[in-house]
């Protein structure tokens, strides 16, 4: 079942200046481990001012899943996502996100973007996204 979702968030920061946070290696890696999680990784990453792609992996402690699903999905649980990021004109940068639930029919993809907002600030929007299960 596919569900489209809208997120909107406006930080003071140049466009710029959240791009570069969004895909710096160290970020990603302290992202991950807050998320916590078995096999959390930082499996793939590329980045420069104009361009970044990342590959990223987590999983859920059994524990931390409702019994119902916990039968059903392996014991290695994972997910992956796959990000894409390119600067798309002056202090906009256009996003791709693919996720992947190895050994489930579960995936979700979106695009998204960060973009100038007003004369004071950008926003960074989910444009667009799906997920199945």
């Amino acid at each position: 079942m596919s569900r489209q979702f809208d997120y909107r968030a406006t930080p003071p920061q140049p466009a710029a200046a959240v791009f570069a946070a969004m895909v710096d290696a160290d970020c990603l890696r302290a992202r991950l481990a807050q998320l916590g999680g078995r096999n959390a990784a930082l499996l793939e990453h590329e980045a420069d001012a104009e361009y970044a792609r990342f590959r990223v992996q987590h999983g859920l402690e059994p524990e931390d899943m409702p019994s119902a699903v916990r039968s059903f999905l392996p014991s290695d649980f994972k997910i992956v996502r796959l990000e894409t990021w390119r600067r798309d004109g002056d202090g906009r940068y256009a996003g791709m996100a693919d996720v992947d639930v190895p050994g489930t029919p579960a995936d979700a993809s979106g695009l998204g973007g960060i973009q100038f907002a007003d004369h004071r600030q950008w926003k960074r929007q989910c444009e667009s996204g799906r997920g199945n299960i």
